[in-house]
């Protein structure tokens, strides 16, 4: 699924007041097409005291294109060159990503200053006319420099010296396979203008990159949670999750070596989690995502047998693919809702794309929880497991027999017969039913079910 790309059309009409000659000769008007680009990717390099680390950003890009005339794609030739070009600007910028080192991590436009560009065509086949599809045959350079504001866990940073993305756009706006990168390192300051030990080095943004989205309804998870005494609460959730996949060409499977590995990989992110769950002593558990921080992530190829390609079914027809997410979670227990302190990696190995019934993701880190104010609350998330696509078997029954008490307010109690159908899911732990390890060390097996509706 491709990122989502929206236009709007304005006509601007310029006009000279000076004399009565002057506004017949009255400026030609220019049509202002503005693209939005809202599945974008920012991978980014942040070099601080601790190291050097790849951020991973998602969020919304909104350009304007400032063509030379009454129609889309009319163009000149303003500086001389030969080459017909438009003027382009950066209006609105928001991405947000999380940095292991550092934190939560937003970029936005800096208020008050332009991040302007320009699209000149790398030949004049046609003049007046940007050659570029939809309007012509070519291709076009591109280029912004951006003023930003990086916000990392709370304070903000600014550059002085513009961010230059530069690329070269197969079409108009922005195609899948269109990137911009900047090379230059720009070092951040801080509010008051001082230096700061910061600084963006290589980056690669990707403005409408194809998209695959796979929707997880069965999903199981077995969530650890560890009170401030110290006492373990192993809880069974299902509920359903959403991923989406960031390929790095027109078609599903492309990926490529962006970090020098010799190992072809591909950004993802959780856009949705939902859980729920039950424990006798906690009561109700519920589990979702943080909306204000991204839930990143990466699939990256073991080995490479054919590079360009994602290895791994259906993509090629063998290989293994590890994968991560950093979820940033909240965790509602009755009468409080709690936060990750940090997010939960969780770590697993796909055999095929999406997950099969063998892929299941673990963390290896416990992660304190806090309150709204960031405030410690004593509990903690221990060990993890997530099950994007067990295999599950569905027993139903048709003559289900239920007995129920009843208790009213006046503590009168009554004895209900119920009967009618019910429907029980059972989740093995392979791909065949039977299957069940012994995940509560009891030295017996099991496995999680969950009564999925009953009439």
């Amino acid at each position: 699924m491709a990122g989502f790309t929206r236009k709007m059309i304005l006509v601007c009409v310029l006009a000279l007041l000076a004399s009565p000659m002057q506004s017949a000769l009255a400026a030609e008007p220019n049509t202002i097409e503005i693209d939005v680009f809202d599945n974008c990717v920012y991978l980014q390099d942040l070099t601080s005291p601790m190291g050097t680390e790849a951020l991973r950003m998602t969020g919304q890009v909104t350009v304007h294109v400032f063509f030379e005339g009454l129609e889309e794609g009319l163009a000149d030739d303003d500086d001389g060159d030969s080459l017909d070009e438009v003027d382009t600007e950066i209006v609105e910028l928001s991405l947000s990503g999380y940095s292991m080192m550092n934190g939560p991590v937003h970029m936005r436009l800096r208020t008050g200053l332009q991040s302007v560009g320009q699209m000149e065509e790398t030949t004049d086949s046609n003049t007046g006319v940007l050659d570029v599809p939809p309007f012509g045959i070519g291709t076009v350079g591109s280029f912004f420099d951006i003023y930003f504001e990086l916000e990392i866990d709370g304070q903000r940073f600014y550059n002085i010296a513009a961010l230059h993305w530069e690329g070269l756009l197969s079409e108009k706006p922005a195609g899948r396979l269109d990137t911009y990168v900047n090379s230059e390192s720009i070092q951040l300051f801080d509010g008051a203008g001082n230096p700061t030990p910061l600084y963006l080095d290589a980056g690669r943004f990707r403005p409408n990159p194809p998209v695959e989205i796979d929707a997880f309804d069965t999903p199981l998870c077995e969530l650890e949670i560890i009170d401030p005494g110290g006492q373990s609460y192993k809880v069974p959730m299902v509920g359903r999750t959403v991923e989406r996949v960031f390929f790095e060409g027109v078609h599903e499977g492309t990926a490529y070596d962006d970090d020098g590995n010799l190992l072809d990989e591909v950004q993802t992110e959780m856009m949705e989690l939902n859980f729920s769950g039950y424990d006798s002593y906690l009561g109700p558990v519920l589990m979702r995502l943080n909306a204000n921080i991204p839930s990143m992530g990466e699939m990256e190829e073991r080995t490479d047998y054919n590079t360009g390609i994602l290895d791994v079914p259906p993509f090629f027809k063998d290989g293994i693919v590890d994968s991560f997410f950093d979820v940033s979670f909240e965790i509602e227990l009755p009468g409080q809702v709690l936060y990750g302190q940090l997010p939960l990696r969780w770590i697993g190995s796909l055999w095929h794309k999406p997950a099969g019934p063998l892929t299941i993701y673990e963390n290896l880190m416990d992660v304190g929880l806090v309150d709204a104010g960031g405030n410690p609350t004593g509990f903690m998330i221990g060990l993890t497991q997530y099950r994007p696509n067990p295999f599950i078997e569905v027993d139903l029954f048709d003559t289900s027999v239920a007995s129920i008490e009843l208790q009213t307010p006046k503590d009168e109690q009554y004895s209900v017969e119920l009967m009618g159908t019910s429907t029980i899911n059972v989740f093995f732990e392979r791909d065949f039913e039977g299957s069940a390890d012994d995940d509560d060390n009891d030295s017996l097996d099991e496995v999680v079910r969950s009564w999925s509706s009953s009439t």
